[in-house]
């Protein structure tokens, strides 16, 4: 494990370890005995955002390593007005219809599913970790 990983996080990853199958937020209170619920979901959002965990459709948390083409990557638009989800190894091609409710700077969890003719992948937003607070709608 990685060593700037705080105390906190080395022992939420033992527990899922431990456990050998996904566990839900209340689990990790329960067993890590954690007061602090703000605390512990800034965390989890962090662990997320760092790809030490991924949220599934039942929102338990399981360890990130275990989960096949899946990535965290920000939501941007080129020049052409393609969407893509940029991540720290590729560029993932989104349909609108993908999007899943992001808009353009928002943290992701896409999912790849094929590749596009120009060598890129194509995926599906599955959730917004973190909402782009600078960015403006108007109508």
């Amino acid at each position: 494990m990685s060593e700037n990983m705080s105390e906190e996080e080395i022992s939420i990853i033992e527990l899922i370890k431990r456990k050998k199958k996904s566990i839900s937020f209340n689990q990790i209170k329960n067993e890590l005995k954690i007061n602090d619920l703000e605390k512990l979901s800034r965390l989890l959002k962090n662990m997320e955002i760092n790809k030490l965990l991924y949220v599934n459709k039942y929102n338990e948390y399981q360890l990130f390593d275990k989960c096949q083409n899946i990535n965290v990557g920000i939501v941007k638009v080129n020049k052409k007005g393609k969407i893509f989800v940029s991540t720290k190894k590729e560029s993932i091609y989104i349909d609108e219809s993908d999007l899943n409710g992001a808009i353009k700077g928002d943290i992701v969890l896409v999912k790849k599913n094929e590749y596009c003719k120009e060598n890129n992948s194509k995926g599906k937003i599955k959730r917004i970790i973190m909402r782009n607070k600078n960015q403006i709608i108007s109508g």
